[in-house]
């Protein structure tokens, strides 16, 4: 990710100043799966369990929106960005499955004040 952006899930803590709101940026990871990993999945759901190969996948898909929507946010001259949510679609069919994910957050300019 990039270091010189600071991401913040929630809103801006109170030792950070918005100078200026640059807009909403976003990004989007993908990541298929395969028929096997469907097939435990569908055995794991009958039998309980967790199916690594999806929390595996999901990680990598949210990891690469987040790293392209902070891209973005330092291309357009932004210092951080707050409120980012992940959106998460799941596609499937009798080949495989895919994730979707869309990571969205607020683009701004500010700094951090130091302790008084």
């Amino acid at each position: 990710m990039p270091k010189d952006i600071l991401p913040f899930i929630g809103g801006w803590p109170s030792n950070f100043v918005v100078t200026e709101v640059l807009g909403v940026v976003m990004g989007e990871g993908t990541q298929g799966t395969s028929i096997f990993k469907d097939t435990r999945a569908k055995i794991a759901d009958i039998f309980g369990g967790k199916v690594e190969g999806y929390s595996d996948d999901l990680a990598k898909a949210k990891d690469q929106a987040a790293k392209e929507m902070l891209e973005l946010a330092r291309k357009n001259g932004a210092d951080a960005v707050g409120g980012i949510e992940h959106e998460t679609i799941i596609a499937s069919s009798e080949k495989g499955g895919i994730f979707v994910v869309s990571t969205m957050g607020t683009a701004v300019k500010g700094y951090l004040k130091k302790d008084s």
